[in-house]
């Protein structure tokens, strides 16, 4: 049975939980944590989402994050991809350092996000690493209440929730906390892969059905027209025999804007460049590689993810 699909849209507010496979330990000390906020922060530079909170466990990782106009997945494959190659490399190993697919709840923002952040920001006391939050070096939690730790976090807004003024809103934020130690906290709100109450689900429903059909009203003749154009190629070429660096490029950037925004498959994609799975998938596989490293490219990518989204 197919996966379905995560929702994915700006703005989108999702409580993401990655786990270590068979939940083996994902950090072994604190250099380890220290390269994956590194990581956690490279990402949130290059790719403008609000990280709202975070807590790294022994096998697993809370992160509270908001989408803009890169999606959830993009974000989480970059910070997994690079965390897994520096573990692997660091104790010469090999394979999924994570299990399968990170867990992504769709949360209903204007009720939940502060029930959220004391969440996750308590785990290490629930799990009982420490007796107070505040203890615990590696959560976002110190970040609301000091300067330190937390120069990427979007506390601000968080913290204007409980007030205007920010020495009382850090006092009431602390005082939120403390109620929540004293008590365990309500997960009745959480149902199925969402965090909110039914009206919330029934909208978030319906924004994936017209998400779905938005994307199936793209096609890849109109995705290969803004592909040309932006980068002054001609059409014609990419459908003509023989090898070209410039040619493949294209032909992996078409692919690889069909494959992460459509339903296209890459099956359609090789038959419509009259290419073989293998040597498609090939040049999707570089294309991503090289907007690890290429921030031009990344920024291209990004205007044309816009483009073709207005263009539905």
């Amino acid at each position: 049975m197919a996966r379905k699909p995560r929702i994915s849209f700006p703005g989108a507010l999702h409580h993401v939980i990655i786990r270590g496979n068979h939940m083996e330990k994902i950090f072994t000390d604190d250099k380890d944590r220290e390269k994956f906020l590194r990581f956690l922060k490279i990402y949130n530079e290059r790719y403008k989402f609000m990280l709202y909170a975070y807590a790294l466990m022994k096998n697993h990782v809370h992160l509270l994050i908001e989408e803009g106009e890169i999606p959830l997945s993009k974000i989480m494959q970059g910070i997994e991809q690079s965390y897994t190659q520096y573990y692997n490399r660091r104790f010469k190993k090999s394979g999924h350092l994570f299990q399968g697919r990170y867990k992504a709840l769709l949360c209903d923002k204007e009720n939940y996000l502060i029930i959220l952040v004391r969440y996750i920001h308590l785990n290490p006391v629930r799990a009982m690493i420490v007796k107070r939050p505040g203890d615990y070096k590696w959560s976002s939690h110190n970040a609301y209440v000091t300067d330190d730790n937390g120069d990427f976090v979007n506390k601000e807004f968080v913290l204007s929730l409980f007030s205007g003024n920010k020495r009382v809103a850090i006092k009431r934020y602390k005082e939120f906390i403390k109620d929540g130690m004293e008590t365990e906290e309500e997960l009745s709100y959480i149902s199925g892969n969402y965090v909110g109450d039914e009206e919330f689900i029934g909208k978030m429903e319906k924004k994936t059905t017209q998400l779905s059909r938005e994307e199936l009203n793209i096609n890849l003749e109109e995705i290969t027209r803004l592909v040309t154009d932006k980068f002054n190629v001609d059409k014609r070429l990419l459908f003509e025999k023989g090898r070209g660096r410039v040619k493949s490029k294209v032909r992996g950037i078409v692919g690889l804007l069909a494959r992460d925004i459509t339903n296209i498959t890459l099956k359609e994609i090789s038959h419509y460049f009259n290419r073989d799975s293998s040597t498609m998938s090939i040049a999707i596989a570089k294309i991503e590689r090289e907007v690890e490293i290429d921030n031009d490219l990344w920024r291209y990518l990004s205007e044309l993810k816009i483009q073709i989204k207005k263009f539905t």
